[in-house]
């Protein structure tokens, strides 16, 4: 799975590269095995032992990402009050109108 991407990365004519995993933890059994295959694909192959490349094993204590996690939960509790609210607020008219109807055919 990781030697295609090598071979990606020479028909693309990619001049550096960042690797890091799809998730923002470290796991030793699926980021390391593919970082370590990676490793030995770059070491094996001329073409790409000498590309500039960065690798990122894990990127949850990150700023930019800490950042957007924090952005991405404040909207939602905004939409989660939001919609607490609203529910509320609609149960209050619907136990007001409900009070005043029954109020309006007890004194009929």
């Amino acid at each position: 799975m990781t030697v295609a991407p090598g071979m990606q990365v020479k028909r693309d004519g990619v001049s550096k590269l960042v690797i890091l995993p799809l998730y923002p933890q470290f796991s030793i059994s699926t980021s390391g095995s593919s970082l370590r295959l990676l490793e030995a694909v770059f070491k094996s192959d001329p073409a790409l032992r000498g590309l500039p490349h960065t690798v990122i094993p894990s990127w949850y204590q990150r700023r930019g990402y800490i950042v957007a996690q924090a952005d991405l939960i404040e909207v939602c509790a905004e939409i989660c009050a939001y919609r607490v609210c609203t529910s509320l607020r609609l149960d209050l008219i619907a136990r007001s109108w409900r009070h005043a109807r029954v109020s309006a055919l007890a004194y009929r």
